[in-house]
Formats: structure tokens, C-alpha cells, sequence
């Protein structure tokens, strides 16, 4: 078998079909079979033809501490080969909360080396709590968000101690109100007697506000209906003397025995007369599967079939379904609460059953006996969009065996297709082969002490130890306060299982950890059987569907948009610039106006580009217009993990002690205050608004922002166009232009706002409803409120012709990674601690012709055990894994 496999992996051979099999079917027509033959091939060619790409990360640590750095490395691949050779360039990673809002956005470049590494620090002041990672490149946006990459994140915060927050009761679904908040500090003193406001808001909309003291134990304590209704996120804040503090919570009121069970018949349909297994999952409130057992009765109060889960929610039961007859499953949950679901209607049909053997899979198509046979059927079989055989079908002949040594790793998707292509049942199948790579660490000793020199040599071989090259990363981390998630996807279940379906895949490495376990593989299946949605959803075979897609492969940043006269029409021939500190391009306007500036390279640190156009005569009287910079709506659906790691308190503050070490300061909850004469008054407008944002509460990644793209990103913006295609903000789907108000002084145009970066900006109101009235007919479309950190200079209505200023996202400048050096006595001996919990992070190992890499560093302080995570994949596309202990 490893021979087989090591020939796959050399050769991934594409559009492979068994002559073998197709040859023992001859009373189908040759003409036939080759016409439908051709048009798979064609089908699937099309898809190749489309770039497909998945990105994953490799982080250097499984949680982290405010005020630390991430560090990771991209791998932006081939989403049907696993190669690395994605045509994009950019991608781009969020740090988002529990509530789905945006903290940070960076954009990264890949680089020559490394590909796609990165780093950015986690601000010192973000409370305590579950963020998710989210990643994805331009192109990635054309699909399906959920084929995003995520990770959920604990993060925790020590550096923080001056004021404090806990939830000490919660709300719950029994009919309990009443949400209780504890405000102190690091040394426990409460903060009693302030008065707290607080708003509670689902999905971005407002349900309740307002504003309650703290008692003596500075206990605050919010009744409201509407923490009765699920999911929910309060928002708190209290200012005290020079303190201003704000933090979120999220609520989820889900009721704790709150259950729902999906049952999956094998093929898609629940077909009569037929013996047919039916899978099923059972999933609580919390998004986690639980036990159930139960059994099937139909409507006429007969038992057909039993059931109970075997693994993560999940098991099959089978039984043959009667034509017109209603099926209920009768279920009980580990807590005891029944409850009652209906199966699937019964159906006259066809579909597909198939089983996993001793290598071998076995297939056969299952048929209500009242349905006569439907002409030519064909097996079809792909590996991620890459046809891998085709076989014949008829009433004779509708059963056979396939070696699983044909396929390669990674989810298999079967198709019974009828003459006109359309899938008539489908099945998935997970196929797991030994490992065809190996990576092997040796180090120079076997036991190190504080700060000594670490030689690691890593070798990257196949299963008859030939060389391999291919891209990896590696992360050493300090074993005594950093544990390994093992809840989590790393760079093998991601690839071959969980970046091919939609949903969630709990515990996903058990079906990976061990290709030989066959129980793991058998228990695959139900994932296979309860996961219908996966990436390439298939609806006509013989008719390929055309690509469509809105979002562009980034190769460089651009910038597009279009020069108009003054009767808005496209100016023809204009040239156009595009300029910056760190950019300077140029183009041409085409037939229509419109412009495309490419090959411009900015980073993050660029606030604003300038663009300016000027007709064939050198005259400026004209208006440029840039097309608009947008990104996805944040949503996960990925249940978060109650409580903490065992040792993250000790984590956290060794974490905290090296945020100091490096040079991190102290963090407090300071008041904003101007640094003039007097203290400037606040927006007298605030007390009407629906929101206020102020300039604490602003995501990092904001700043880099003009006030109109930040604007647009908050709930309930969004953006429409006037006749003339002149882009304006709508406040919950108004057709008129809000009004824009600067600084209290009322402008004409929504453009003001985007003369406006928010690095500038103090504070952003948003007034609608009834309050909006106040300003008569111009407040039709409700009003948008900026109060400028300065306020003194006014701005103009419009910017001079011929020219706009705009904000784009950079990409993010990373840097190196620190390994300090003790190569001499005095280095070793100095005063300076070295508490590391990554100890060594290298995005990009360089493997020699031999398939060998080096890598050195030194031990931090803490010279206990330490834990090497090495991921990549070969250059065939093969991903690897290491995991394993040094310095017991």
C-alpha cells in the first residue's frame, strides 16, 4: 500500500478513469459512453480552469495574553491540488469578538520566502475573553464564508488591574431576568456607587438602555426582558473621576437542555421499499453535540426502528420506509428531555449506498421497486473538483467494488448521474491513507538547561526515506505554560477534512490522528452522512456553470473608479495618478471613464491616497469617483468552549511579566481629555443619537480609515447610489442621503465625510427615527454626526475638481521574530529575564537538495520541557504534521 501511495503522491494524476472498469460494461454503446465520458471531463476541466484556493494558519500558540504579539504563518493553497501555487498575493486576517464586530483588520503580502507570514500585536486593553481569527483572500469572497478560514481564540488579560469586570449572574432561560456585573480592582476593592449605563443590543440592534449605580460590593445589577430572548450583547460604561471604562458581554440565554437531532437518509431521499440506513446528529443550544437515544415509530403507532448515538451526537439505524407513511423519532437526551422529530417524506426513488472494507469500497444503487429503472446511470467520482473515475451503471449491473488506492487522501465525493447529468443521490466518503511524508527532529542533546543553545535538525522524507522538499513552519513553545489544543483543526484535519465541508466538525484530529484506527474511519463515515454541504456543490454535469465572481484575484493593490465631466459622463482618455508617501502609479480612462491603477504597493502605515485626474487638454474641471473599498460581514458559527485552560493563570501572568520585559507599559482606563486651554464640550447631539461610538471604542484598524468607509461598516449603514452612480450612506435602507453633520456645522454631501480620517475623529453619532425630525425635511434620512478630535478647522463641501482623497488598507509591515542570544558568558549571565512562551518561531524552514533544515536558538529562563509543532505541506501537495516533546 505505501507504494501505491508513494506513486500517487509522485505523479497526481488527473481525470483519472479505470479502463478497467469501464471495459467490462459493453452493452453500453461506445458513442454514448464517450460522449458522457467527454462531457464529465469537460465539466471538471472547467473547474480546474477556475482558481480555487483555501487558506489556513499556523499559529505559534494555542491562546494568548493581551498586549502579546500573534504570530503565524499562511498557507494560501490550491484548494484542489494543495499545491502552493495560489495566483493571490494578499490575504487578509481579522480579530473579531463574540459579537461578530471587527476589532482589527490587517492585510499581508506575501513575500518571496515565506509566503505568506505575518504578526500583529493584541491590544493591551482588550477585556478578557473568546475572540475568532478570521481569514481570507480577495478572491476567496466569490465563495461560500464558510469556507473562510476560522479559528476561536481565548484570549486573557493581566496587564489590565486598575478596574475589573466579572459576570456573577447570569440570566437564564428558566425566566431569570436579572444579569449581575462586578466592578473592582486588582486588589479586589470594589467600586461601589458609580453610576454604570448599559445597552443591550441583538444582531446590532438596540432592545434596551440605560443607567443603574453599583451597590457597596460594587455589584451592578441590569433587570430586562430582553436578556430572556438567547443570544445578546451588553454593553457597559462607567466613568469615575480621570477612569473611563467600557467592556462588552455576551450573553447566551440559550435554554441549557435545549436540543434539536437532524436525520440524514444515506443517498439524500428516504426511499420506499428499501432497507436503507438513515444517519443522525444531535446538537444542544450551546452548538456541541450530546447523547441521545430514542427509536422511530410511524403514524400508525407501530416501532420500526431503534437508535442511540455512538460517537459526538451522532449513529444510524436502519429500516425499510413505507410509501405515504409519516415516520417520527421518538428521542431522549443524556438530562432526560424527549422530544419528538420528524424523519425526511418518503419517496419513490433512487440512491446510493456504500461501505468501507479492508481497502476496498463497496457500492451499490438502491431502487423503490415501484420505479422502473431511469435510463443510463453513471458513477461519478471527484477528490476536491478533480475527477478521479467514471463507471457505467445498469439494472443489472448496479453494484461493484473500487480500491480505495485510486484516491487520494481527503474527502471523496460519489455521484449518481443520469444521461442528462443531473445527480440523482450523492454520498461522501472520507479516505485516509498511511502517511506518504514524514518529518523527523533530532537535537544535538538530549537534556538543556537555562539559555542554552539549541541545534535542531529536521529531515522531510518520503515512506522509502527519499528527500522531499516543500514549505513548512515551526513553533516551539514552553511546555510548562502552554498546552496544545487538541479541539481544534490543525494543517492535516483542516486540508483533507474540515476546509471541504460546511458546518462544524467537532474534534476533527480523532479522524485523523491515526490513518490505521479503523474505528476513527468507520466514525468518519458519520461525519460523511451528516454533513450534506461541502465546498463543490455539483448541478448539471453535462452543463458547466459560468464564473461570475465580483471579487478580483489580487496580484498587487489597485485602485479603480471613473472620471466624469460635468454632465456625468465618462471622460475618455483622461489620465489619471494615483499617489501617496509610499506609491506613485498612472493609467488611462478607457472608452467609458472608466480607470484602473495597478502595481501600487502601500503598507498600513499610508492614512490616504490621492488621486487625480486630468482630461486630454490637461484640464482638472472634472469629478473622480474611486470605486469603494468593502469587506465581508463577520458571522461563526463555531460553538466557543466554556471555561479556560487548566494553567492560564500562570500563563498569563509569566505573560504579563514579559510584556513589561519588553518594554509594554502600564495600561489605564484614562479619560480622554484635550490637551488646550479647556476641555472641549462633548457633541450636544449625543443625547439624540441611536449610537455613539466614541474613539476609545473604535477598532484599531479603523483609524486608517476616512469617516465615510468607517461609517458604512456599522449595523444598519448601508450604501446606495443616485441616479448619477454618486455613492451615499442609507440609514436602515433609506432612499435619502442622511445629513452629514461636522462638528455640529451641516453639510450638503455625504462626500464630506470623506475628506475626514478617523485618526481625527473623537466620536461618530448615528440619529434616526423620530429623534432625526429635529432637523426638520433634512433629516428625512436620519443624520450622521462627526466630532473632530480638534474641531476648530472647517472643511470645505466638496475637494478641489479633479481630485479625491481616499483610504485603502495596507498591508501590514511584519517583523522578524526575536530569539535573544546567549553566545557569551556575560550574555548568559545577564540581569535581564527571559520568561518566552514561544520560544522559537521560524515561518519559512529552508530544506537543502538532502531534504534536510537547521534551525538554532536558545532556551528562555524556564528551561522545562518544551513542545515542537512543525506544519507545512510537501511540493505535492501533501500536508504534514509533527508533534512531539524535548527536553523531558
Amino acid at each position: 500500500m505505501d507504494k501505491l501511495r508513494l506513486l500517487w503522491i509522485k505523479t497526481v494524476k488527473r481525470f483519472v478513469c479505470t479502463s478497467i472498469l469501464l471495459c467490462s460494461f459493453s452493452w453500453v454503446t461506445a458513442a454514448s459512453q464517450d460522449s458522457v465520458e467527454q462531457a464529465l471531463v469537460n465539466y471538471f476541466q472547467e473547474i480546474g480552469k477556475t482558481p480555487q484556493e483555501k487558506l489556513y494558519l499556523h499559529l505559534d500558540k494555542s491562546y494568548y495574553s493581551a498586549g502579546e504579539t500573534i504570530w503565524f504563518k499562511g498557507y494560501l493553497l490550491n484548494a484542489i491540488t494543495h499545491r502552493d501555487d495560489s495566483p493571490s498575493n494578499y490575504i487578509y486576517l481579522e480579530l473579531v469578538d463574540k459579537g461578530d464586530s471587527v476589532l482589527c483588520r490587517y492585510k499581508f503580502k506575501r513575500d518571496s520566502i515565506a509566503g505568506f507570514r505575518g504578526n500583529f500585536q493584541i491590544p493591551a486593553t482588550l477585556p478578557a475573553g473568546d475572540y475568532y481569527l478570521r481569514g481570507y483572500s480577495s478572491w476567496m469572497r466569490n465563495g461560500d464564508p464558510d469556507f473562510f478560514y476560522y479559528r476561536n481564540l481565548k484570549i486573557g488579560n493581566s496587564i489590565i488591574n486598575d478596574i475589573l469586570s466579572e459576570v456573577i449572574e447570569q440570566p437564564n432561560a428558566a425566566g431569570s431576568d436579572r444579569m449581575k456585573i462586578r466592578f473592582y480592582q486588582g486588589g479586589g476593592q470594589p467600586y461601589s456607587d458609580i453610576t454604570v449605563s448599559y445597552t443591550i443590543s441583538r444582531a446590532g440592534e438596540k432592545l434596551d438602555r440605560g443607567e443603574k449605580k453599583t451597590d457597596d460590593n460594587g455589584i451592578l445589577e441590569i433587570t430586562s426582558p430582553s436578556l430572556l430572548e438567547g443570544r445578546a450583547r451588553v454593553d457597559v460604561r462607567f466613568e469615575n473621576g480621570s477612569m473611563d471604562y467600557a467592556t462588552s458581554f455576551f450573553v447566551d440565554n440559550s435554554p441549557e437542555d435545549e436540543y434539536s437531532v437532524s436525520f440524514f437518509p444515506e443517498g439524500g431521499d428516504l426511499l420506499s421499499g428499501v432497507l436503507q440506513r438513515v444517519a443522525f446528529k444531535a446538537q444542544a443550544a450551546t452548538g456541541f453535540s450530546l447523547p441521545v437515544e430514542g427509536f422511530v415509530m410511524n403514524d400508525r403507532g407501530d416501532t420500526v426502528s431503534t437508535f442511540v448515538t455512538e460517537h459526538d451526537g451522532m449513529g444510524v439505524f436502519s429500516f425499510t420506509p413505507e410509501l405515504g407513511v409519516n415516520y417520527v423519532a421518538h428521542t431522549q437526551s443524556d438530562k432526560g428531555v424527549i422530544k419528538q422529530f420528524p424523519l425526511p417524506a418518503v419517496c419513490n426513488g433512487i440512491g446510493l449506498s456504500m461501505t468501507t472494507r479492508d481497502g476496498s469500497i463497496f457500492y451499490q444503487v438502491q431502487k423503490s421497486p415501484a420505479l422502473g429503472w431511469p435510463g443510463s446511470l453513471y458513477l461519478v467520482v471527484h477528490v476536491r473538483g478533480d475527477l478521479r473515475f467514471f463507471v457505467p451503471l445498469t439494472n443489472e449491473k448496479n453494484e461493484g467494488k473500487i480500491d480505495t488506492g485510486i484516491l487520494p487522501d481527503g474527502i471523496a465525493h460519489f455521484l449518481l448521474v443520469d444521461a442528462s447529468g443531473i445527480p440523482l443521490s450523492e454520498r461522501l466518503l472520507f479516505i485516509r491513507h498511511p502517511e506518504a511524508a514524514k518529518l523527523h527532529v533530532e537535537t544535538d542533546r538530549s537534556k538543556y538547561s537555562r539559555r542554552d543553545s539549541v541545534k535542531m535538525q529536521i529531515s522531510l522524507a518520503d515512506v522509502e526515506e527519499k528527500p522531499l522538499v516543500g514549505n513548512f513552519s515551526i513553533s516551539v513553545t514552553d511546555n510548562s505554560y502552554v498546552r496544545q489544543d487538541t479541539t481544534v483543526d490543525h494543517i492535516v484535519s483542516a486540508l483533507l477534512l474540515t476546509s471541504d465541508l460546511k458546518g462544524y466538525v467537532e474534534n476533527p484530529d480523532y479522524y485523523i490522528n491515526d490513518p490505521n484506527d479503523r474505528l476513527a474511519l468507520l466514525r468518519a463515515d458519520l461525519v460523511m452522512m451528516t454533513h450534506g454541504w461541502r465546498r463543490f456543490r455539483i448541478e448539471n454535469l453535462m452543463h458547466p456553470a459560468s464564473f461570475e465572481g465580483e471579487n478580483y484575484i489580487e496580484v498587487g493593490q489597485t485602485v479603480s473608479g471613473d472620471v466624469l465631466n460635468g454632465f456625468g459622463k465618462g471622460i475618455e482618455g483622461a489620465s489619471v495618478m494615483v499617489y501617496s508617501p509610499e506609491c506613485f502609479a498612472m493609467c488611462m480612462t478607457d472608452r467609458h471613464g472608466r480607470f484602473l491603477a495597478e502595481g501600487i504597493q502601500f503598507s498600513d502605515s499610508v492614512t490616504q491616497l490621492i488621486v487625480q485626474a486630468q482630461n486630454v487638454r490637461g484640464k482638472s474641471n472634472l469629478t473622480v469617483e474611486v470605486n469603494e473599498e468593502s469587506f465581508p460581514q463577520a458571522s461563526n458559527i463555531r460553538p466557543y468552549i466554556e471555561g479556560a485552560p487548566e494553567n492560564l493563570g500562570d500563563y498569563l501572568s509569566i505573560a504579563r511579566d514579559q510584556y513589561y520585559i519588553e518594554g509594554g507599559t502600564q495600561v489605564y482606563r484614562l479619560r480622554e481629555v484635550e490637551v488646550r486651554g479647556q476641555k472641549r464640550e462633548k457633541d450636544v447631539y449625543r443625547a439624540m443619537a441611536d449610537i455613539t461610538i466614541d474613539r476609545e471604542d473604535m477598532p484599531t484598524f479603523a483609524m486608517g480609515y476616512s469617516a465615510f468607509d468607517y461609517v458604512r461598516t456599522l449595523n444598519g449603514i448601508t450604501l446606495r447610489y443616485k441616479e448619477d452612480g454618486t455613492s451615499y450612506l442609507s440609514i436602515r435602507g433609506s432612499e435619502y442621503e442622511p445629513l452629514t453633520l461636522i462638528d455640529e456645522v451641516p453639510y450638503r454631501s455625504n462626500e464630506t465625510l470623506k475628506q475626514i480620517q478617523m485618526k481625527d475623529v473623537a466620536s461618530v453619532s448615528i440619529i434616526k427615527g423620530a429623534q432625526a425630525a429635529f432637523f426638520g425635511t433634512r433629516g428625512g434620512g436620519g443624520v450622521v454626526s462627526i466630532t473632530r478630535l480638534d474641531g476648530s478647522q472647517p472643511i470645505s463641501d466638496k475637494p478641489a475638481p479633479g481630485v479625491a482623497f481616499i483610504s485603502r488598507l495596507g498591508y501590514h509591515v511584519v517583523k522578524d521574530f526575536y530569539t535573544p542570544t546567549y553566545a557569551t558568558p556575560e550574555q548568559k549571565q545577564s540581569p535581564t529575564a527571559d520568561k518566552r512562551t514561544t520560544v522559537y518561531w521560524n515561518p519559512a524552514i529552508q530544506f537543502d537538495s538532502s531534504g534536510i533544515a537547521q534551525v538554532d536558538f536558545y532556551m528562555p529562563d524556564n528551561a522545562g520541557p518544551c513542545c515542537v509543532t512543525i506544519e507545512g505541506v510537501t511540493e505535492e501537495g501533501y500536508p504534514v504534521r509533527y508533534l512531539k516533546n524535548i527536553n523531558e
